[in-house]
C-alpha cells in the first residue's frame, strides 16, 4: 500500500505520537512497513522533517503541567518583614521592662519559674491589662498604667503571638485608648513626670497637685492624672463578695502566650548583662519605635524610617 505525501506525513505523526520514546526515521520506516505501507527510507525522512514542522512543541504540555515556580520575595516585602520583626522586638522589650517595673517579684518568679508559673503570669498580666481589674494589694499607679499600655500595645501589634478572639481584641483596643489618654494629662511638673511624689511633710503648693494621703501613701498627687487613670480601672471585688472575690481570677488568654516568657527565660542570661548598659531605655520610646515601624511597614513608607 502506497501513500501520498500528506498521508505519509500524517502516518509519521501518528506513529511518533504513539511512542513514548523518540523514534528515528529508520524506526518509523520499519513501523510503516509493518503496516504494509510501501515507501522508501528517504521518503520517510522527508515526511518526518515536514511532520516536525506541523507537530506542536513537545515541551508545551510539560510546561503547562508543571506548577509555577514561586517568585522570590521583593525587596520591599523583605524590608516590610524586617520592619515588622523589629517593631515586635521593640514592643516586646517595652512590655518586659514595664512589667518588671510594676511587679518585679512576680516577674522574677515567671522569668525563672516552671512552665505553669510562666503561663499563670502571662495569663494574669494579659487579662488584667484588658479588663483593668485591680486585685488585692493593687492600686492605680504610673507603673500599672505603663505596664498595661506596653502589654496591650504588644498584644495588638500585627504579628504578635497573642491570638485574641475578636471580643477580647475589641476590649483591648478600647482599654488601650483609655490608657493612652492618661499620657495627655501625664506631662506633669515632677521628677520623671511622676503623677505621685512621696513626701512626708507639706513643702509648698504645686500646680495640679494635691498634698494628701491616698492609695500611694502620703505625698503629692496629680489630680487630673489620677482622675483619668482611675476611669480605666475597677476593683475585682466590686461585683463579688467574700470568698468569691478572693477566688476570682482574670479569664485565661491564649495558652500559646506562655512562649513569650519561656523565650525570655532562655534569654535571661544574655539580657542580664545587656541591662547594665541599657539604663537609658525608655518604654515610651520603645513603643513609639514599634508603632512607627509597624505603620511604615503597613503603608509602604519604609524609606522614611531611620
Amino acid at each position: 500500500m502506497s501513500l501520498c505525501e500528506d498521508e505519509l506525513i500524517e502516518a509519521v505523526l501518528r506513529i511518533k505520537r504513539a511512542s513514548e520514546e523518540p523514534l528515528t526515521a529508520a524506526q518509523v520506516h520499519a513501523a510503516l512497513a509493518a503496516e504494509n505501507v510501501t515507501c522508501e527510507l528517504k521518503e520517510v525522512k522527508k515526511a518526518a522533517s515536514k511532520a516536525a514542522k506541523r507537530a506542536p512543541p513537545t515541551t508545551t504540555a510539560a510546561t503547562e503541567s508543571e506548577p509555577p515556580k514561586p517568585q522570590a520575595p521583593s525587596k520591599q516585602s523583605l524590608k516590610k518583614e524586617a520592619a515588622m520583626a523589629t517593631a515586635l522586638k521593640s514592643a516586646e522589650m517595652a512590655m518586659q521592662w514595664a512589667q518588671k517595673a510594676y511587679h518585679e517579684e512576680s516577674w522574677m518568679v515567671a522569668l525563672h519559674g516552671n512552665t505553669e508559673e510562666t503561663k499563670a503570669f502571662i495569663d494574669r498580666a494579659a487579662a488584667c491589662a484588658i479588663s483593668g481589674l485591680l486585685f488585692d494589694g493593687e492600686i492605680v499607679c504610673k507603673e500599672r498604667v505603663e505596664a498595661d499600655i506596653a502589654t496591650l500595645h504588644y498584644m495588638l501589634l500585627p504579628g504578635s503571638p497573642f491570638n485574641l478572639p475578636e471580643e477580647s481584641r475589641n476590649a483591648a483596643t478600647t482599654q488601650l485608648a483609655l490608657l493612652e489618654k492618661t499620657k495627655e494629662v501625664g506631662k506633669v511638673a515632677s521628677p520623671n513626670g511622676a503623677p505621685f511624689v512621696a513626701q512626708p511633710t507639706f513643702q509648698s503648693n504645686r500646680q495640679g497637685f494635691a498634698f494628701k494621703t491616698g492609695d500611694n501613701g502620703l505625698g503629692y498627687y496629680h489630680e487630673a492624672w489620677f482622675a483619668a487613670a482611675s476611669k480605666c480601672y475597677a476593683s475585682a471585688s466590686a461585683s463579688a463578695t467574700g470568698a468569691e472575690a478572693e477566688e476570682e481570677e482574670p479569664p485565661p488568654t491564649d495558652p500559646a502566650l506562655r512562649e513569650i516568657l519561656v523565650q525570655m527565660r532562655e534569654d535571661a542570661g544574655s539580657k542580664k548583662s545587656a541591662a547594665s548598659t541599657h539604663s537609658g531605655f525608655s518604654v515610651d520610646r520603645a513603643i513609639a519605635k514599634a508603632t512607627s515601624l509597624s505603620l511604615a511597614a503597613a503603608d509602604g513608607t519604609l524609606e522614611d524610617i531611620d
